[in-house]
């Protein structure tokens, strides 16, 4: 009768089967889902007004929807995004502006996607100032053109009593890179105010009046550092900031002073209805001063740019695929971080737009 396993081959075993088990468990709850899609990395460039919440989408997607994918946005302002698209140096571009006839001449076929609604707040540093701050369209563009000059001024005590007693100059802060966000803000005074701005909206800032600061960043920062300054930023940079930042409540079309949030962001879209093709220009769309109890006047939509044909199938069905689940279930995440989600007429446009996107030989990316 032969020997059994030795009571130390028993427990080699043992132990042997238990990380098989663990191993085979450990396989079977893997954090994200399985993919049999090509392995593609999509880059990114443009406006720094969307980018916080382009950053949530692209992780989530990889993590939760497709972790073939690799996205990577770079918040460069929506300047260098559209150069780098036109330039072919990225696969799509983040912009605030729609790209102008110029622009579209040397990029044919590229599309325009709308992916959010944000707004533009008014942020200042007035120390030991009570109450918040209100400001209307014809204040701001006379303090950014250098008109107004005093915070004591009668135009501004006339809606806050309260600054009747301080007696300091304003210091306006603006962009000092091409921004889509500057673009928002000086179309607002354009339409408002076409007597005193008549800068017309762009991406640069067309003065020196006051200081100048890169990216939301600099603006917050050198409003923070200089006591009575007076500064934009996009609402979504200001609601994540990590110091606190003052914002004041602006008079929209129907005369109400109102509070940037995702709801009067959302307000000021409500009567969005004639959208453009999207390889059309889109530069007649706006949000601003729209009528409205609740309308936030500052708001903007902010676009996704992509060539109407990819040269490469697979990073082409990669983007567009992207695209889609950014304007279907990735609109969830926008009022819990700063933005207003599309409204049902402008996702139903995207939609026709993503299935236009074609390869080189003619197939479609999205069916």
């Amino acid at each position: 009768m032969g020997k059994g396993p030795t009571q130390m081959t028993k427990r080699i075993l043992a132990v042997l089967s238990l990380a098989i088990v663990v191993a085979a468990i450990a396989a079977g709850c893997t954090d994200g889902p399985a993919s049999d899609a090509p392995e593609v990395t999509l880059d990114g460039a443009g406006a720094t007004f969307p980018a916080p919440l382009y950053d949530l989408w692209q992780g989530t997607y990889t993590v939760e929807i497709e972790p073939n994918t690799h996205i990577n946005y770079n918040a460069l302002g929506s300047g260098a995004g559209i150069t780098q698209i036109i330039a072919q140096q990225v696969d799509f571009a983040g912009t605030d502006a729609p790209m102008n006839d110029a622009e579209r001449a040397n990029a044919s076929g590229i599309l325009h996607i709308p992916s959010t609604l944000g707004g533009v707040v008014i942020i200042y540093n007035i120390p030991r100032h009570s109450g918040e701050l209100k400001v209307d369209s014809s204040s701001l563009a006379k303090i950014f053109t250098g008109e107004l000059r005093d915070w004591n001024d009668p135009a501004l005590v006339a809606l806050n009593p309260s600054l009747a007693t301080v007696d300091h100059n304003i210091t306006p802060v603006h962009r000092s890179d091409g921004s889509g966000t500057t673009f928002v803000f000086t179309s607002y005074l354009s339409k408002t105010q076409p007597t005193t701005w008549a800068a017309k909206g762009g991406k640069n800032w067309p003065n020196n009046i006051g200081i100048g600061g890169n990216g939301n960043s600099g603006v917050s920062s050198a409003v923070q550092q200089n006591t009575y300054s007076i500064g934009y930023v996009e609402l979504a940079f200001a609601s994540k900031s990590t110091t606190r930042l003052t914002l004041a409540v602006v008079k929209n079309h129907d005369g109400r002073f109102v509070t940037a949030s995702p709801d009067t962001i959302k307000a000021a879209a409500v009567g969005l209805t004639s959208i453009p093709a999207a390889d059309a220009s889109w530069r007649s769309v706006e949000v601003l001063d729209q009528a409205g109890a609740d309308s936030y006047p500052i708001s903007s939509m902010t676009y996704l740019l992509l060539y109407k044909t990819q040269a490469d199938h697979d990073k082409g069905t990669a983007l567009v695929d992207f695209i889609w689940w950014a304007i279907h279930d990735g609109q969830a995440m926008c009022a819990p971080n700063g933005y207003a989600p599309l409204p049902a007429t402008v996702v139903t446009a995207n939609e026709v737009a993503l299935r236009s996107v074609k390869d080189s030989d003619g197939e479609q990316l999205h069916p």
